[in-house]
């Protein structure tokens, strides 16, 4: 099966860009876009009404991923993870959802918010990701998944997703 790559972090810190870098460099890889991002903007919404929505959001964006896991692709990088979703259920409505948990990516990279923040409308938290990253950060550990931390601004925060990937034994020609 492919190598499957998870990029997840707060909102606005550099994923779906982080994404589409990898699925460029990376030999016959693909990406899993963000499907809450495709879901809302589909419904005209900012943001989902319930725990149960989310919920549905990231099953949508799981079975993405089981359909593409089915081709024969080396790499797979999907643009934000479970984690992500039971962070959303937690912050937001207060639940930790039920069967958030699904398979676990081969290694995460998680994204700092060492970037400026920018506006979108379907983000709505501006002053809140460094704390949000210590929740990823935490519940990343608290599952022990394979991960690391991504930082940096443009060319930098791409070598350094380099770095981690090859730290977690993926190595990558140039």
């Amino acid at each position: 099966r492919p190598l499957w790559i998870a990029v997840t972090g707060p909102e606005s810190c550099g994923k779906t860009t982080l994404v589409q870098a990898l699925c460029e460099h990376l030999p016959n890889a693909h990406s899993v876009l963000e499907y809450a991002r495709v879901y809302l903007e589909h419904k005209n919404k900012t943001s989902a009404d319930s725990a149960d929505e989310v919920m549905y959001i990231l099953q949508q964006q799981m079975h993405q991923l089981h359909a593409l896991m089915q081709q024969p692709y080396s790499f797979i990088v999907s643009d934000t993870d479970d984690v992500c979703h039971k962070i959303w259920c937690q912050e937001v409505f207060g639940q930790s959802p039920n069967g958030w948990q699904q398979l676990a990516p081969d290694v995460t990279l998680l994204c700092a918010p060492d970037i400026p923040w920018e506006y979108d409308p379907l983000r709505s938290n501006p002053n809140d990701r460094d704390r949000l990253f210590d929740r990823y950060c935490s519940e990343l550990n608290a599952l022990s998944r394979s991960f690391g931390v991504v930082r940096g601004v443009g060319p930098q925060r791409f070598e350094e997703a380099l770095a981690v990937l090859t730290l977690h034994g993926i190595t990558v020609q140039e």
